[in-house]
């Protein structure tokens, strides 16, 4: 049975934590001996994880201090395939290959845009010449749009053929459980609008918020979920703007399902985004999404009047005027849950995962 290595620093709340999370639960256990190995075993999703999964803690707090104990696991281990889930752990483990068995394979999941990435970097023309020499030493590298390939291919000259596109799967059924633990949370003599991500710049929560003041009708609220280091920054907005009434914060919660079921409508206000769970999440209960249609894999999965809407970047007014258009709009949520069900649904997206392990386990040596 081959041994595979899923290593990523730890499984707090965020998409790839999410996913490398579902992916240790549900990858055939008769086919591939799963170990997950954690710089530090912490992070909301670790109760998500099946009690027969191996976990291997490094308890590293950072990854600058995994190098030699993660080198020294692979050399004692021998693990036929390394699956990599970071991209300051992939260049790490890309620029130490040469000290880890030539047998041992690697794959790299790239989660973000590293030409939009790498400029919020302290030295960004160092990570930039990081990923042209490094990344092509994996033996696949596996992203989740078509706009993230053509980011490596054209900006880093990565192997066209090592690149694969494999879009973030649902568990549609944990979903589904979670959003009948509880009932409708929100007042249903108004308009709801949901947002989920981090309270950081780069979900553009700032510019829906000024939307959110454009709107001339007020028999709305929108509830943004998430934690951040802007969560002051967006009170202080809310309260400046006259606001309070129309927007709250709600912070972190463990079943953000609920919320996105009853909602009528989503938003993806982002500056960018590699592939949005949040936005997959959303549809998949049955709620239509507005979104910027900014750098990234949001064009690939918003379908234009059947799952929902775009708006030109970073366009507040048109963003205002899209939300009080379609507040009252009626959608087929049966189409909106089977368009999303049938790209990402749990089944599928592993297949062409396991499918990827093998075939790049069985690359020549």
């Amino acid at each position: 049975m081959n041994k595979i290595f899923l290593i990523i620093p730890n499984l707090h709340r965020g998409g790839t934590e999410r996913v490398v999370s579902i992916l240790s639960n549900a990858i055939d256990k008769n086919l591939f001996d799963i170990h997950l190995v954690l710089l530090q075993k912490r992070g909301s999703y670790l109760k998500d994880l099946k009690d027969d999964i191996s976990i291997i803690d490094l308890n590293i707090t950072n990854v600058r201090k995994a190098v030699f104990p993660l080198v020294s696991l692979i050399n004692k281990e021998k693990p036929d395939l390394v699956f990599s889930a970071l991209s300051h752990l992939n260049l790490i483990l890309m620029a130490c290959r040469f000290l880890m068995p030539k047998e041992t394979k690697f794959i790299g999941r790239e989660s973000s845009i590293p030409s939009i990435m790498n400029k919020k970097e302290k030295y960004p023309k160092l990570f930039d010449f990081l990923y042209r020499i490094f990344y092509n030493k994996f033996d696949t590298i596996i992203c989740q749009s078509e706009y993230m390939k053509d980011d490596l291919i054209n900006n880093y000259n990565i192997f066209k053929n090592k690149i694969n596109v494999i879009n973030n799967p649902l568990d549609f059924q944990k979903i589904q459980k979670k959003i009948e633990l509880s009932q409708n949370p929100f007042d249903t003599e108004t308009k709801n609008i949901i947002a989920v991500g981090s309270l950081e710049d780069v979900k553009g929560y700032d510019l829906l918020i000024h939307a959110i003041s454009k709107i001339k009708r007020k028999d709305f609220k929108l509830s943004i979920i998430g934690e951040g280091s802007k969560e002051n920054n967006l009170k202080i907005l809310i309260k400046k703007l006259q606001l309070e009434k129309n927007v709250e914060l709600l912070g972190f919660r463990d079943n953000p399902y609920v919320y996105m079921k009853y909602a009528d409508i989503g938003i993806l206000s982002s500056r960018f985004e590699g592939f949005p769970n949040t936005v997959l999440e959303t549809l998949a209960c049955k709620t239509p999404v507005i979104a910027f249609k900014c750098p990234g894999g949001i064009s690939e999965i918003i379908l234009e009047n059947i799952n929902g809407w775009f708006v030109n970047p970073e366009n507040i007014d048109k963003l205002a005027i899209t939300i009080e258009r379609n507040l009252d709009t009626k959608v087929d949520k049966k189409k909106i849950y089977q368009s999303t069900y049938e790209r990402y649904n749990l089944e599928y997206i592993i297949n062409k995962y396991e499918k990827i392990f093998i075939d790049t386990i069985k690359k020549e040596k």
